[in-house]
Order: C-alpha cells, then sequence, then structure tokens
C-alpha cells in the first residue's frame, strides 16, 4: 500500500450536466496515478423494447422491467465530483490530460480543478506536513485522522504509547 504522505495533488472531475454516463475510467489511471476514487457509480438500467405488433425498431426508453439492458447510467447533479484522481507533484500535467481525454467519455460539460487539499484528504497542503510532523494527524490508509488536543486520557496514552 502506497503511503499517503507521498501524494500531494488531487485533481477533481466535475459534472456540470445533470446526467452522466460513466463510461471512462481506466484512461486515468493507466496514464499516471495509482489512486483515484470514482465517486459516482452505474446504477439505472437503461432498457430496450419493442413496441407494437410488427415492429422493427428498437426503442431505448424504460418500460417497467420489460426489454434487455442496454447500458448502466449514473445519475449526477450539477457541480457533483465524478472522479478524484491523486498523483505526485510531477505527474500533475499527465495527470490532468488524462482526466481531459476522460471527459470525451462523457455527454455535457465537465470541468477539471485541482484541490489545495493533501491527497484523497480534508486537509489543506499547508496544514498537512506541519501537522503530521507534530503527531496532530495520523494516516489512515488514504485518508489521515486528526487527533485533538482533548478527550479521553487513556485514547491519548493508547495514541503515544506506539
Amino acid at each position: 500500500m502506497v503511503e499517503e504522505q507521498s501524494f500531494e495533488p488531487c485533481k477533481h472531475y466535475i459534472s456540470f450536466t445533470e446526467q452522466s454516463k460513466w463510461d471512462g475510467g481506466r484512461p486515468v489511471v493507466t496514464a499516471t496515478a495509482r489512486t483515484n476514487h470514482i465517486l459516482s457509480h452505474a446504477f439505472a438500467v437503461v432498457s430496450q423494447m419493442l413496441s407494437c405488433a410488427g415492429a422493427d425498431r428498437l426503442q431505448t426508453g424504460m418500460r417497467g422491467a420489460f426489454g434487455k439492458p442496454q447500458g448502466t447510467v449514473a445519475r449526477v447533479n450539477i457541480g457533483q465530483v465524478i472522479m478524484s484522481l491523486r498523483t505526485k507533484d510531477g505527474n500533475k500535467a499527465a495527470a490532468i490530460e488524462a482526466l481531459r481525454r476522460a471527459k470525451f467519455k462523457f455527454p455535457g460539460r465537465q470541468k477539471i480543478y485541482v484541490s489545495k487539499k493533501w491527497g484523497f484528504t480534508k486537509f489543506d497542503r499547508e496544514v498537512y506536513e506541519e501537522w503530521r510532523a507534530s503527531g496532530k494527524l495520523i494516516p489512515d490508509g488514504v485518508i489521515a485522522k486528526y487527533m485533538a488536543d482533548h478527550g479521553p486520557l487513556a485514547a491519548w496514552k493508547k495514541q503515544h504509547a506506539a
């Protein structure tokens, strides 16, 4: 497992459409990064149906549970983050290019933002290193936990014993 400490910038891929098909996650990972979070997953099934006698055309509307599944879609709100990708500083341009190429797999308008946070954590880049050195942040998988200066004494002793 890669430590959270080695990754700094986090790029967010944000949707500006109401619905978005989920079709491109792999090009991003293979291009630059080892870690990404796909934040919207396909859950709705689009079914095909034939209507009327002697129907020669296939419709893609939803009609109860009838028809064959044509594909899956994810409902995405305006401004919702679709995918987050974390890389090292040296791969920043390549990660942005990979996300730009992945935009073509989606209908609608999307934007790419570079986050001010450290990796997938909720802490800014400036305070992360300082708090990590002082012991206020403890790595916990792909995120970091903030250890406050107050709370039960037993929890503090357990934290500082290791």
